[in-house]
């Protein structure tokens, strides 16, 4: 998933696809702070955690000051439009405020770990199909386009990622378990 990440940052640069790009970078940090989530012992946090926020918080800056330009008639998208790039300041945002959950609580416990990394690689998962399926409707037939059949993946991979969310975050003993370990340590 990273080196496709990285892919598509070099891919989204050379075609000038700047909404291709701010997906590929968000998806790259998206599935390094998921593997380090489950990497990193419980309750531990190191340096990638404060590095994954500044990182975070720096595309968060870039996507603002794009989102704004585009508004105001200073730059022009030729893919995208100020709503899409602040819909990924947003979600930036989102990841970001779990970061710092993360730096203040000293590390993560229990289910939520997995709660963390379900839902960093079920975004990304997301945002894999959705560029694939919607963002690149000239190569499949007419007939496919026509019907709403390239949007089924992406409502299978959302389905998907709440049913484990749900499951995971309403197990019998996971929320208790986490404060349990958090009031030991």
């Amino acid at each position: 998933m990273v080196c496709m990440s990285v892919g598509g940052v070099v891919t989204g640069l050379i075609r000038e696809n700047i909404g291709g790009v701010l997906v590929a970078v968000l998806a790259c940090y998206s599935v390094t702070t998921a593997w380090m989530t489950l990497r990193r012992e419980e309750g531990k946090i190191g340096l990638f955690e404060y590095g994954a926020l500044v990182f975070v918080l720096v595309f968060v800056a870039i996507t603002l000051a794009i989102g704004l330009s585009v508004a105001s008639g200073n730059m022009v998208l030729k893919d995208g439009t100020p709503a899409s790039v602040f819909f990924f300041t947003i979600v930036a945002l989102i990841f970001a405020s779990g970061d710092i959950r993360l730096i203040l609580r000293k590390g993560i416990y229990g289910m939520q770990r997995l709660a963390r990394h379900i839902w960093r690689m079920c975004f990304t998962f997301f945002f894999g199909a959705l560029s694939f399926f919607l963002g690149q409707q000239q190569v499949f037939p007419d007939w496919i386009v026509e019907t709403p059949v390239l949007y089924v993946p992406e409502i299978v991979i959302v389905l998907f990622a709440a049913f484990w969310l749900r499951k995971v975050l309403s197990s019998k003993g996971s929320w208790q378990y986490a404060a349990q370990y958090h009031e030991q340590n």
